[in-house]
């Protein structure tokens, strides 16, 4: 309009700003208000009209210049101190945003002036805006402070409505994240409990416990159930449970036997409540006298406080008996619980597959899998089966990589075959990828250094000879599982293919073939290198600047180079044309026909 000698509005003038900004041009949009502000020529001055103002803070903030920003504003309301206060929110978010301290300093200070200004006036979205500002520079304690006054000023925690209640645990769990160790849940814990109503006070306790355990600090959880019971709040069996795993996680003699001490109270307590008074048998009545004889004498401090035991006590006492070859207890705890009354969980079921693999029961394991647990989006404990969680697959992983191991057993086996498995395990990940738990149920597959799965697959798929199904098992654990190649996978790989070979030697013997093995491993490790030399080479990569590589450029890397190894190694033998038939088909065995396997295909190898 300038060029054409008319002029604009303030209102046409921040239009025109505002979508220039947002369709991209942030400079331009950002040079333009600039020389508006310089402008000397009263009649196209913008610069002390609020409307223009506000929309350079608003820029300036957006662009991540928080700087300019606040010096715009604080122009703006001393212009016009009346003004909306909207526009120091985004400010406010524009310094939370950023990586360095002095400008979260600047943050808390805005967020007083804010809350002074605003008053009686402040809103939820206020305090929820303030309240995730500060979790963004995890600032533990203005987060906590702002959760408080949420609560305080009666934003939150105003009935016993489901959704009031769902929106308070929502941010609580927002806030644990900052929690990192003990002592930032205890922090938590304590200003949740003295601004919170009583009724999600147990509940406190118990995430308090759960952090306790998880910290592996068994002191700290019986502390917290100390404080729990002087407040007036008898522990619960889930308080108790967190107690008993913190205990037997310490891996401390005393702390594992007073939690065993514990268990036997809490099913003592459970069968004096529920359970009709019956004659034992001669084995349960010498099995029961010979547990009430050796174990700890009864903890006075625990004394008439044990509350009963449910599934998941159970499963605990049962997983401590048999890491110590207790099978009496454990058979004696299994009899029990059948003809009790409560009703098995994944916890109860994976101990009991543990335990049977443990004992060299293989097809046993997949047998209680199998007639327990329900892959369904209807599963509900107890009516329809039990849903696994990723400890359950881990086992039946470990269970088939053990099985495989056994000559005997592989002519007698009833467990899958490990693509069969990988299906499995495959549909039930696609059930729990998108909830908001499902970090815990990759831990449970994987471990806590998400190497555990892709060894025990690498294996089981290595007795079978199936280096196909290896090559394509890698790139699904990448690509639905989020887990990476662990660093051992090219070894095994190695040794599959060195076994292999070493197995169509004329020769049969033991010795012999065992050093063709060892001579062939090092060959394919040689093999290996240098084709991951070239790869560094062609791509400029050093082992410095991979260092600093994203997990996901690392995976990337990592399985072209696996795939270009074994499609070298197969060339020996196979036409190319048999190779990628030999992927394909592995691929749609697993249900991935149209997955890339690899950058370089056999007819491109060397």
């Amino acid at each position: 309009m300038r060029s054409t000698g008319k002029l604009t509005t303030v209102k046409q003038r921040v239009e025109y700003l505002e979508g220039l900004f947002l369709t991209g041009d942030e400079g331009s949009a950002l040079q333009e208000w600039e020389d508006d502000y310089r402008q000397q020529k009263k009649h196209l001055r913008h610069d002390f009209k609020a409307e223009h103002l506000e929309v350079g803070a608003r820029m300036y903030a957006m662009s991540g210049n928080p700087d300019r920003a606040r010096g715009i504003m604080d122009e703006l309301f001393e212009l016009y101190p009346d003004w909306d206060s909207s526009i120091m929110m985004v400010v406010f978010r524009a310094y939370t945003q950023s990586t360095t301290e002095q400008h979260h300093e600047i943050a808390r200070e805005l967020y007083t002036a804010m809350k002074s200004r605003l008053g009686k006036y402040a809103t939820l979205r206020d305090y929820d805006s303030w309240f995730l500002g500060f979790l963004e520079t995890r600032n533990l304690s203005y987060s906590t402070r702002v959760f408080k006054a949420m609560v305080t000023d009666g934003f939150i925690a105003r009935d016993t409505t489901e959704g009031e209640i769902a929106g308070v645990l929502r941010r609580l769990h927002l806030l644990y994240r900052l929690g990192d160790g003990i002592g930032g849940m205890t922090s938590i814990a304590l200003a949740s409990i003295t601004v919170l109503p009583e009724f999600y006070r147990p509940h406190l306790f118990g995430d308090w416990v759960k952090s306790a355990a998880v910290n592996n600090s068994p002191e700290a959880a019986a502390q917290i159930l100390e404080m729990m019971v002087k407040r007036g709040y008898e522990p619960q069996t889930f308080h108790s449970n967190l107690l008993l795993k913190a205990l037997f996680r310490s891996k401390e003699l005393p702390n594992e036997l007073k939690a065993e001490n514990m268990a036997w109270q809490m099913i003592a307590a459970y069968q004096s409540l529920y359970e009709p008074r019956r004659s034992l048998s001669a084995v349960d009545a010498i099995s029961k006298r010979r547990k009430d004889t050796t174990g700890m004498p009864p903890d006075p401090e625990l004394a008439g406080k044990m509350p009963p035991a449910n599934v998941t006590t159970f499963a605990l006492l049962m997983r401590w008996h048999a890491n110590r070859g207790q099978w009496e207890h454990v058979e004696y705890l299994a009899r029990w619980l059948r003809n009790s009354k409560i009703i098995p969980n994944t916890a109860l079921l994976n101990v009991t597959m543990e335990n049977l693999c443990r004992q060299g029961k293989y097809n046993e394991v997949w047998d209680q899998y199998r007639s327990s647990a329900n892959i369904s989006t209807d599963s509900v404990e107890g009516l329809h089966g039990i849903f696994p969680d990723g400890a359950t697959f881990r086992c039946l992983w470990r269970t088939l990589r053990l099985a495989l191991s056994d000559n005997g057993m592989r002519e007698n086996s009833s467990l899958p075959s490990p693509r069969e498995l990988l299906r499995e395990t495959l549909q039930w990940w696609e059930l729990v990828r998108d909830r908001p738990d499902a970090p815990r149920f990759r831990i449970g597959l994987a471990a806590p250094n998400h190497g555990a799965l892709n060894t025990l697959m690498m294996h089981s798929f290595s007795y079978c000879n199936d280096l196909g199904g290896s090559l394509v098992a890698l790139h699904l654990c990448w690509k639905k599982l989020g887990l990476l190649p662990s660093a051992r996978a090219p070894r095994i790989l190695q040794y599959q293919i060195a076994w292999v070979d070493a197995r169509s030697s004329v020769t049969s013997g033991r010795d012999h073939q065992s050093g063709v093995v060892k001579r062939d491993v090092d060959k394919m490790a040689q093999i290996y290198d240098i084709l991951r030399r070239e790869r560094f080479e062609r791509a400029g990569m050093t082992e410095t600047k991979f260092e600093y590589l994203s997990d996901a450029e690392v995976a990337d890397m990592n399985l072209n180079l696996i795939s270009e190894f074994v499609r070298v190694i197969l060339k020996r033998k196979h036409p190319p044309e048999d190779i990628e038939a030999m992927i394909d088909e592995a691929k749609l065995d697993l249900g991935c026909p149209d997955m890339k396997i690899g950058d370089l295909d056999a007819y491109n190898v060397a």
